[in-house]
């Protein structure tokens, strides 16, 4: 890649939502920000003024659209269009979203013959978040989930598009606000 096309993506997740607030999971079911969740996506804003961002994205959630709407005011980037992706999205829970997370944590612990979700992390070294993904998966007859192969193509793909766009526009800084698992 030349040096004039180069990419610098600034990845973060959104503020703090009062799905998150209340500990329930929270995949594409959306909840507004809270107020702490705001000012936090203010001070990030604060943070990255003299960061001039050639473009910006967000998941096509609400909580990370506010959340890049805010920043970029804070940083001056408010000029830009934002371009909402469903790829960024994060991954969705199906019958489990709005459940407590630690009732879906001990239903994946269990599933793998475990009592709790540390007992089951202190024994494994594996990748835990493809762990829940697929376990969820698994547990979940709405069909309304991914496995994480899935997951991880649909992430892939929106990484790509940023990418190829950002290139063809001769490169520069991106912001993109997504999900904890993203």
């Amino acid at each position: 890649m030349e040096s004039s096309s180069r990419v610098v993506i600034y990845l973060t997740r959104h503020g703090k939502t009062i799905l998150n607030t209340l500990d329930r999971v929270q995949g594409w079911a959306d909840s507004p920000l809270t107020e702490e969740g705001a000012l936090v996506a203010h001070d990030l804003g604060r943070g990255l003024k003299g960061t001039n961002f050639v473009a910006a994205y967000a998941s096509d959630r609400g909580r990370a659209i506010e959340t890049a709407r805010i920043v970029m005011k804070e940083s001056d980037n408010h000029h830009l269009k934002l371009e909402k992706l469903a790829e960024m999205r994060e991954f969705g829970f199906g019958k489990f979203e709005g459940e407590y997370n630690q009732t879906v944590l001990k239903m994946v612990a269990k599933a793998h013959g475990f009592e709790s979700i540390e007992n089951y992390y202190d024994k494994t070294s594996e990748n835990n978040s493809n762990i829940v993904i697929d376990t969820v998966h698994k547990m979940d007859e709405t069909g309304m989930t991914e496995n994480s192969a899935i997951f991880e193509k649909r992430l892939a793909t929106g990484l790509d598009r940023i990418l190829q766009d950002t290139q063809n526009r001769g490169g520069g800084e991106v912001l993109v606000v997504a999900h904890g698992m993203v």
